[in-house]
Order: C-alpha cells, then sequence, then structure tokens
C-alpha cells in the first residue's frame, strides 16, 4: 500500500530557521530598545576616546597610540608616554562620569524583558 506524504515539502530548512532566529534577533533589538541604549552607549565611549585624545594633544603626543592596549608599541617603553595614557583615561572617567549612564549590560537585559 503507497503511503501519501502530506506537507512533506513544506518543512523548513536549517537554513531556513537560522534566517528565521536572525530575523527575530534583529527585531527584537529593535523593538526592545537595545539598539537606541547602544547608540547610548557607543556615544559615551567616543566622548571618553575623544576626552583622552583631546589630554594627549595637549600634553604634546599625537602618535595616537593608546599605550594601555598597545603596551608593547616602542612609543610606550617611555614610562612618560604611558603614564600620560593613563592620566589621562583617568581624568576621562571622572571629568564623564554619570550615574545615569548606560552600559552594554544594561542594553542587554532590554532583551529578556
Amino acid at each position: 500500500m503507497p503511503f501519501l506524504l502530506v506537507g512533506a515539502g513544506c518543512a523548513t530548512s536549517p537554513e531556513q530557521r537560522v534566517e528565521k532566529l536572525q530575523n527575530e534577533k534583529a527585531e527584537l533589538r529593535e523593538t526592545s530598545g537595545y539598539n537606541e541604549c547602544m547608540v547610548k552607549v557607543e556615544a559615551q565611549l567616543a566622548a571618553h576616546d575623544a576626552c583622552i585624545v583631546a589630554k594627549l594633544v595637549a600634553d604634546g603626543y599625537t602618535d595616537g597610540i593608546d599605550c594601555i592596549s598597545e603596551y608593547g608599541n616602542p612609543p610606550c617603553d617611555d614610562t612618560t608616554r604611558y603614564n600620560a595614557q593613563v592620566e589621562a583615561n583617568n581624568e576621562c572617567i571622572v571629568e564623564l562620569e554619570d550615574p545615569k549612564a548606560l552600559t552594554t549590560i544594561d542594553c542587554m537585559n532590554l532583551l529578556a524583558e
């Protein structure tokens, strides 16, 4: 007796499931406020970076090197240059400190609501 497979061609492929999941995640990031939150976090980080650059330029360092993350870079071997980077970073943290500032974790929490 022959079997009739109804709807056999309607099953979703793994690729379709992955694409659907990606689309759902993209929609959730938008509707939850995650995307807008991350724009604010990135703006805060950019302001911090700009503050550091401005302080270093004011101290005469225009090399564009981040001696904290690029410690092995030869100009950073000079402790004066490295210390200028650390001081600029610390000063900018204090200057831009905002108790209401958002973090990436705050944004991620929006996805779980």
